[in-house]
């Protein structure tokens, strides 16, 4: 059975012990010179049963080319990305990625996985679909009128402090940290079928943030989904100087990425996962954030707005409902440009085209 809690692991097949000696081997015979690889799904197994609502999952890479394969997909543009029940893909970085979900609702799940490189998923290495099903806890509380009762008086008084009991020896409370949600930024229209998210989380105890969250994760769920991937809020890339003196997930490090999105309106929400359960904290979340993607071909959009900037055209897909200032917010600042009379040129051009 899949197991509650761990790290996932991109590198089951391509770990650091048996690299060597597959090196050697490829050195001692004619290896073709390609990137291909397999992937396979290793835990959760097919039709196995996972307890509690935290799924950590395996993917083995069996590449034809351990060198080349490694070098080639080493960049922050390569991914391995993951389907959860038919929803869009949620991506995570080739090399020492950890794909982990929380949040999984009680049922029937199916999941599959494929490799993206440069934006382009490689059909070729796409997984079976596996199955499986996740149970509820059964070392959850009673969930009658006395476990309510409980689980309501918990709530009020962690309104205000989390506590953390890691070990008996060891026991602390530290303010709620809160998800800070940057991009996409309200009822603006995204290129496209993909979407990253950019969060900062907010604390004011950074240094007991930084020593009880080195190993948490933040997780977005996307339109109401039956998990919610998360991506490590600590990285070896991690910048310490970022956010209201809070970890920041994004500078330097992993930026979570959807894509595979329908055209249209989509929701998105963050939480922070706790230390001890690595489930998410209540208060952590962010509010729901709306957004929406044009579509491959702009199918989803009113207008498409021609911009000019340095002497280059630009061309911006508007779905109707966004909001024409945080939208010139968006592609100014995606383009480095911070000044406002940007924001207030693009916005005009938007109210112009309708």
């Amino acid at each position: 059975t899949g197991g509650k809690g761990g790290s996932g692991d991109l590198n089951a097949v391509m770990g650091s012990g048996g690299r060597t000696r597959v090196e050697k081997m490829e050195a001692d015979a004619e290896i073709p010179v390609t990137d291909d690889a397999k992937v396979v799904i290793v835990d959760p197994p097919m039709d196995s049963t996972v307890m509690g609502t935290v799924l950590s999952v395996k993917v083995g890479i069996e590449p034809v080319n351990t060198k080349v394969f490694t070098e080639s997909y080493s960049t922050p543009t390569s991914r391995i990305c993951v389907s959860l029940d038919s929803s869009p893909y949620s991506c995570w970085p080739v090399i020492n990625g950890i794909v982990r979900y929380v949040a999984l609702v009680p049922g029937p799940h199916v999941m599959h996985a494929v490799l993206m490189k440069d934006g382009v998923m490689k059909e070729g290495s796409m997984t079976d679909e596996i199955r499986f099903t996740s149970v509820e806890d059964p070392d959850l509380e009673d969930e009658g009128e006395e476990g309510k009762k409980k689980e309501e008086e918990e709530e009020e008084e962690e309104e205000e402090e989390e506590e953390i009991d890691l070990d008996e020896n060891e026991r602390v409370q530290i303010d709620i940290p809160k998800v800070i949600m940057h991009v996409p930024p309200s009822l603006v229209t995204l290129p496209g079928d993909s979407a990253q998210i950019v969060s900062t989380v907010q604390t004011n105890q950074k240094e007991m943030f930084d020593k009880f969250f080195r190993h948490q994760f933040v997780c977005y769920n996307l339109d109401g989904g039956t998990g919610s991937p998360c991506w490590n809020i600590f990285n070896k890339d991690h910048n310490d100087d970022g956010g209201s003196g809070g970890g920041n997930n994004m500078e330097g490090g992993v930026v979570p990425f959807f894509t595979g999105l329908e055209p249209g309106i989509h929701t998105v929400e963050g939480v922070i996962t706790h230390p001890e359960n690595g489930e998410g904290i209540a208060g952590s979340e962010t509010d729901v954030r709306t957004f929406y993607t044009s579509g491959l071909s702009n199918e989803a959009a009113s207008v498409v707005v021609e911009i000019q900037v340095d002497t280059e055209n630009h061309y911006m897909p508007v779905c109707r409902g966004s909001d024409a200032k945080n939208q010139g917010f968006y592609f100014c600042g995606s383009r480095g440009i911070t000044q406002e009379s940007c924001q207030d040129f693009v916005a005009e051009k938007i109210l112009n085209a309708y």
